[in-house]
């Protein structure tokens, strides 16, 4: 890593921390001894900080130049992006605020196909594309329910978060995302409308919420990523712990294909340990067309 590298991460670091209200600019100024609007042009890349100006903010922030570099983790030698499909469990400030996610915040490691996800097309502004991609969360009931049946209490969902454009997907399909509503992390259809984000939920007991887009912030700014997978409810059948595989078709669940074996490959490459998936799961994707918001 170069020094322009170790540059752009400490500022990403910055921001995310402001974002997540631990720090301020005028925080930072009286920290550091810089003027605020110094601090400000550099949070806005509009000029760099000298090696000397760096290591102050570094040490004003209790940081190490250790903590910028590319971080080589245990968990399964994992490195961020897994060629293997390997995708780390994080909460939802991690997914919300963290560029590159740090050994501390993975909960576990997840096995994904590694074929979709090689090929999955990105679509993001141009400082989300230096994000770590794929990371998964898991959705408590009460942020299930606004989705519910499509995300059920407890489920893990996978967010790319190289997509945080409102173009759909695939044609006439629309997306479905993960997005910042003030702090907290949502799953909602979106439309953007008179300058405001509409997120709509799946469950018409829930309401359309609208959240007005600031000035000099862009639509984009809220959305964390697209929702790439769902895995809904563990469950166990009388004949076999086989894996289940669900696709959603224009609202309906396709047939199932069930394996015997959940501890071999199966030829959807999906790649199983026990001690990973104690019983099999169903597997709703998003891969195929959604149901349409209602």
């Amino acid at each position: 890593m170069n020094f322009l590298q170790m540059h752009e991460r400490l500022r990403l670091e910055l921001l995310r921390r402001i974002q997540r209200g631990t720090l301020s600019v005028s925080l930072l100024a009286r920290q550091t001894g810089f003027g605020q609007s110094h601090i400000s042009n550099f949070l806005r890349s509009r000029r760099q900080l000298s090696l000397e100006a760096l290591y102050r903010v570094l040490n004003a922030q209790h940081m190490t130049a250790g903590d910028l570099l590319p971080v080589k983790f245990t968990h399964g030698d994992w490195s961020g992006e897994d060629e293997n499909g390997r995708v780390p469990l994080v909460s939802h400030a991690s997914a919300l605020f963290e560029p590159f996610i740090r050994p501390n915040s993975i909960r576990t490691m997840l096995q994904f196909p590694a074929g979709p996800l090689g090929i999955a097309r990105a679509r993001s502004t141009n400082s989300r594309k230096t994000w770590q991609r794929f990371v998964a969360i898991s959705i408590p009931a009460a942020d299930a329910s606004p989705m519910e049946p499509l995300v059920l209490a407890d489920a893990i969902v996978l967010i790319d978060r190289h997509y945080n454009s409102l173009m759909p997907y695939r044609l006439n399909r629309p997306n479905l995302y993960a997005v910042r509503n003030g702090g907290h992390l949502a799953l909602r259809y979106l439309d953007f409308l008179l300058n405001r984000l509409v997120l709509r939920p799946y469950n018409v007991a829930f309401p359309v919420e609208l959240i007005d887009i600031a000035p000099g912030e862009a639509p984009s700014d809220l959305i964390v990523g697209r929702i790439v997978l769902i895995l809904n409810e563990f469950y166990a059948t009388p004949r076999s712990l086989g894996l289940r595989l669900h696709r959603i078709h224009s609202g309906s669940v396709l047939p199932e294909h069930e394996f015997e074996n959940p501890l071999a490959r199966n030829r959807l490459g999906i790649g199983l340990r026990g001690a990973e998936f104690p019983f099999a799961r169903r597997f709703e994707s998003l891969g195929a067309k959604v149901p349409a918001a209602r």
